[in-house]
């Protein structure tokens, strides 16, 4: 999933979850832009576990280990 490309403008998304979305998109594009690559990535897997579980079709397969935090 492209974060840069998300479509946020889901018609099931209520407009406070497409708010949360902006919000935790912009909050990447901040760390990204600062080379915090560390902590973008956090947020972009959190973008995608929300943006998931919005859309009803969220799976985990990704197992986080210390070493990807």
């Amino acid at each position: 999933m492209n974060l840069l490309e998300l479509d946020i403008d889901q018609p099931e998304f209520t407009v406070i979850e497409k708010l949360i979305l902006r919000e935790m998109i912009d909050k990447y594009e901040q760390y990204m832009r600062q080379g915090r690559h560390f902590e973008g990535s956090g947020v972009a897997r959190a973008i995608q576990i929300t943006y998931k579980r919005l859309k009803g079709d969220f799976e985990d397969t990704q197992p986080t280990h210390w070493g990807s935090l």
